[in-house]
């Protein structure tokens, strides 16, 4: 099994059991700052981040976890995937703060 079929199946059930615990309005204030965020990193506007970007930001260390497709740039819907991968790793008490 490859790698990004481990990973999607992993942010899948992450997911899941992230936004189901989520309320709507919870959840558009989520979309909302996950939107804000990656604007915030998004330099030049192109709708993409790529290492130079991504610069001193945490998420620079996890690249390439986080470049799901392995296209040597990160979308909005990579970078919302791994906030929830993040997130509930954190909520799990399962590791450090990214």
């Amino acid at each position: 099994m490859n790698r990004n079929a481990v990973w999607f199946g992993v942010v899948a059930l992450l997911g899941t059991a992230h936004l189901s615990a989520q309320t709507a309005d919870d959840f558009s204030e989520w979309e909302k700052e996950i939107a804000r965020s990656f604007a915030e990193l998004d330099a030049n506007r192109d709708g993409v981040l790529d290492r130079e970007e991504v610069g001193q930001h945490p998420l620079e260390t996890h690249f390439s976890m986080a470049d799901m497709d392995e296209d040597g740039q990160i979308s909005v819907e990579e970078f919302a995937a791994f906030e929830i991968l993040v997130e509930s790793i954190e909520a799990a008490g399962q590791g450090p703060s990214i």
